[in-house]
């Protein structure tokens, strides 16, 4: 066992740094610098296959999923792993609304970025969809996070 010693500990990190202050204030700048543009859409009827070639031809993880030209849910390539992983053959006819996340986090475009990532990391949340008037126009996910992250340290 090892004793603690007699004099006091500071522990890593309990002193900001400016690096630290700087990496702070450049995370409460808007989403809107951080999130991807444009936003990939699929419709809510389309198949889980229509789905994975969108993503495949857009080099993307997340599309948001529309109805009628409204925001529904939005589908990560790891629910359509899911699916084509349970129905393989049926991949093809089974359309994404029933595959779809329906519990949507949207924020306003001028969101903290701050704020945004902590909300996705403490509810465990892939992706934000930034929405400015009514209209899904960018989405925030975990690889711009860590973009946001790696520019503000470095």
């Amino acid at each position: 066992m090892f004793a603690e010693p007699a004099a006091q500990k500071l522990r890593v990190g309990s002193w900001p740094s400016v690096a630290t202050m700087d990496a702070e204030q450049s995370m409460d700048r808007p989403i809107s610098e951080f999130m991807s543009s444009p936003v990939f859409t699929v419709g809510a009827s389309q198949t889980v296959s229509e789905a994975r070639k969108r993503m495949k031809d857009h080099g993307t993880r997340h599309l948001v999923v529309l109805r009628g030209g409204h925001l529904r849910g939005v589908v990560s390539d790891r629910d359509l792993a899911m699916v084509e992983g349970v129905l393989a053959a049926g991949a093809a006819t089974t359309p994404i609304e029933e595959v779809m996340s329906e519990d949507v986090f949207e924020v306003a475009k001028d969101a903290l970025t701050s704020q945004v990532a902590q909300t996705m990391a403490g509810k465990r949340i892939g992706a934000a969809v930034v929405v400015e008037g009514g209209e899904a126009t960018g989405i925030f996910t975990t690889t711009d996070a860590l973009r946001a992250l790696a520019q503000a340290l470095a």
